[in-house]
């Protein structure tokens, strides 16, 4: 009988986790937990901090320690957690070298003639070397990087003139080369990828990453096992895997955004890129998830229903245990967001200084990062809104910042499912958002648990925080009814969905559907 797995595909894990890598963890302790199945996360993007990160993320909670995670990189460079670490002296330099120590950090600039020559970048907590700039002529020429345990990992060639990267060398942990990579100018993607023995001859031969990761993907899948392909990153994946079908390989991508590529009519808007070969041919993946059955609705509209769609919520590892309202800071609001364009942010910004206008004391915590938080700080000062409206750090684990709140917003144009508005809820604050495709709207209950307004609509947001900022009553009596309708939001309820879909996926009976067929278990029901 083949053994069966089950894989998890990435592209990354970072400390600060963006809502699909924290939806594809929660997922894992889910089949772990509610299943009984132990799937590994596969990523492919290089991080010489992937050893930390998952120390970290294992300390935090959010990574199951016994979900295995591997990378495409670490595979190459034979990297693993349980090497010894190197001891790295501090740079060595000739005569003619001056060193000096960057103040309130432990990096170091080195000095020849007065000209600076290398930036020595070592992590603030234990001193190692995460990467060393060189430079020629007031110019960086060349980056080294080091992995966890003090290896050189990766020495990337620069363009004096305009700093892209030329050339890329990722060595082993034995210090022999194992991938080159070669970058046509003006381009950030690599058109020739190379790898190497240990004696550095060439063995493979890429076009570009998309061929590695096909290739790769033939090596970790092994032709007398079947694999379930639970795919988060489609545009990385989808494309690859088409490469190497087979009956032993089941892939199930995941619609984790809008499909289309513009707000306009799902009908009839382009379709967006990461998904664009998916919905070429509906009826090639063995299932489609998506999020909402408004998303399936319309994509079955358009695209017909021969695919095998399921519809499987995000959900909570476990529901929190109601606080108290009286606990909740008065006229508090919160929001938790990427600062990027389609959040919308600077309308939450300026209709909050309107709300200020009517509720003096009101207060809005934004917290996340982004590339526009220069431009919201600047706005902010611009309203006058520096002691009411603040931006703050990203937090892996809110559920004090949602308990401590009386009000969350949501400004988005668009989203497949909106994980802090079922975050909020579930910790008993209520929501204002926008009416957007997709999430919002199959989770809040106008005037119960939150408000959904027309997108844009920026009058009656503004109403709708007055109204349940300037009335205690009613925003407590919403807080308890988003405790309560919350309950849908339990983790056995999507471990019954992928149960069903995975054991539809094969008619045979195995080992591996034989756990998936069982019942959960009274105490796995939550």
């Amino acid at each position: 009988m083949r053994e069966e797995k089950c894989m998890f595909l990435n592209i990354d894990l970072s400390y600060k986790l963006t809502g699909i890598e924290r939806a594809s963890l929660l997922r894992a302790k889910i089949f772990r937990e509610q299943l009984g199945i132990t799937p590994t996360i596969v990523t492919t993007k290089y991080n010489n901090r992937l050893i930390h990160i998952r120390k970290y993320l294992v300390q935090h909670g959010v990574l199951d320690e016994e979900i295995p995670v591997i990378n495409m990189y670490e595979y190459f460079q034979e990297t693993c957690s349980n090497l010894p670490k190197r001891n790295i002296q501090p740079t060595l330099k000739q005569s003619d070298w001056k060193l000096e120590s960057v103040p309130g950090t432990r990096d170091v600039r080195v000095y020849q003639n007065g000209r600076l020559i290398m930036y020595e970048k070592r992590t603030q907590k234990t001193g190692e070397i995460h990467y060393i700039n060189f430079f020629h002529k007031g110019s960086k020429i060349r980056r080294d990087g080091y992995d966890c345990n003090g290896n050189l990992s990766v020495i990337q060639l620069l363009d004096q003139d305009t700093q892209q990267v030329l050339m890329e060398t990722y060595y082993r942990t034995d210090g022999t080369p194992c991938i080159t990579k070669h970058y046509p100018k003006k381009s950030k993607q690599a058109t020739c990828i190379m790898l190497l023995d240990c004696q550095g001859g060439v063995t493979h031969r890429f076009d570009g990453e998309s061929e590695l990761i096909t290739y790769w993907l033939q090596l970790i899948l092994s032709r007398t096992e079947t694999y379930y392909l639970i795919i988060d990153k489609n545009r990385v994946y989808y494309k690859p895997l088409q490469q190497i079908i087979s009956e032993q390989v089941h892939i199930i991508p995941v619609i984790h955004s809008r499909h289309t590529k513009t707000q306009g009519d799902v009908h009839t808007a382009g379709i967006n890129f990461n998904y664009a070969d998916i919905f070429a041919d509906v009826t090639k993946p063995d299932s489609i998830v998506l999020l909402t059955e408004k998303q399936k609705q319309d994509i079955q509209k358009r695209f017909g229903t021969k695919g095998n769609f399921h519809v499987i919520p995000h959900v909570m590892e476990k529901l929190p245990v109601p606080v108290s309202f009286s606990r909740r800071k008065a006229k508090k609001v919160i929001a938790l967001s990427r600062f990027s364009e389609e959040k919308n942010l600077d309308q939450m910004i300026t209709m909050f200084s309107r709300v200020v206008q009517q509720v003096p004391e009101a207060t809005l915590e934004i917290y996340g990062s982004g590339s526009l938080k220069g431009e919201l700080t600047k706005l902010i000062d611009q309203l006058g809104m520096n002691g009411r409206i603040f931006l703050k750090a990203y937090v892996s684990n809110p559920s004090e910042i949602y308990e401590s709140a009386v009000l969350s917003l949501l400004t988005s144009n668009c989203e497949a499912f909106s994980l802090v508005t079922m975050e909020s809820l579930a910790h008993g604050c209520p929501v204002i958002s926008y009416d957007i495709k997709y999430g919002p709207s199959e989770m809040i209950l106008d005037g119960r648990n939150g408000h959904l307004v027309p997108c844009g609509n920026q009058d009656t947001f503004i109403q709708r925080i007055v109204a349940i900022l300037t009335n205690p009553s009613q925003n407590e009596a919403m807080s308890q009814q988003a405790y309560e309708l919350a309950r849908k939001f339990q983790a056995g309820e999507s471990a019954k969905k992928w149960r069903k879909l995975l054991g539809g996926i094969s008619k045979k009976r195995s080992k591996f559907l034989e756990v998936l067929f069982k019942p959960l278990s009274p105490s796995k029901k939550g």
